[in-house]
């Protein structure tokens, strides 16, 4: 993991029932507020997850994909790959 990644429980941690998996986020992939990637999930390079939404264990987000839901499922192609454009001054968006 990453020195900026929180894990967050909200009850003890059994051990004997603790799944340890990498995880892997690519370049450029988005994860939107509150999304879950759970162990031996793989988010690829451009892919967005949205808010909100699970990638379940062993999961393999494609490249340039959008991905919602719980579980994820893809939706269309990335906005950014389809030549989409936020319009500029919003805060946050490329111009």
């Amino acid at each position: 993991m990453g020195d900026t990644a929180n894990v967050v429980t909200a009850a003890p941690v059994d051990a004997s029932r603790l799944l340890v998996a990498r995880v892997e986020v690519a370049p450029q992939a988005l994860l939107g507020a509150c999304a879950v990637v759970l162990p031996g999930a793989r988010v690829g390079a451009g892919a967005i997850l949205g808010a909100l939404s699970l990638a379940d264990a062993g999961a393999d987000l494609r490249p340039m994909m959008l991905f919602m839901g719980a579980p994820a499922k893809a939706l269309a192609r990335s906005p950014v790959q389809q030549g989409v454009r936020a319009r500029p001054g919003r805060r946050g968006h490329a111009a």
